[in-house]
């Protein structure tokens, strides 16, 4: 397995588990674990618990813009409730394929004041990737 492989599989199954238990109650060795990997090995690739939790949550906030390139164009009408439809369908695929995201930003609450901090830009984010979205569809505007 190479290290990219080993890496994907240690952040996927810290996932699974901060999402089953929370930040709080996850431990290193629950991940190493999991992983099939010891955990000196996931100290290799992230430098602390805490490293390897922000790094999940990056990796959702980086994925947020891209996951409207699924909206197909040619689907929509221009009518509101197309696009809502076409927002829902893909933000729901969305969320079931990255279930453990979902679960650590909206449901746990565990962690220091940079975890929140972190959880709270996010959110934030996300928001701000739909406003943006919809506000570039034709006839979005706001009656006036």
């Amino acid at each position: 397995m190479s290290g990219d492989q080993r890496r994907l599989l240690i952040q996927r199954e810290a996932g699974r588990l901060f999402a089953r238990s929370g930040y709080a109650a996850t431990t290193l060795d629950d991940i190493a674990a999991a992983a099939g990997v010891t955990k000196p090995m996931v100290y290799r690739h992230f430098a602390s618990k805490k490293g390897l939790y922000l790094a999940l949550l990056a990796k959702h906030e980086n994925d947020l813009p891209t996951f409207f390139e699924r909206v197909d164009p040619d689907s929509l009408d221009g009518t509101p409730q197309t696009l809502l439809h076409a927002i829902l369908d893909v933000w729901f695929d969305y969320v079931w394929e990255n279930r453990h995201a979902w679960v650590m930003l909206f449901r746990d609450s565990s962690g220091d004041a940079d975890i929140q901090r972190f959880r709270r830009r996010v959110s934030a984010s996300a928001r701000r990737v739909l406003a943006e979205f919809i506000a570039a569809q034709p006839g979005s505007a706001p009656p006036s």
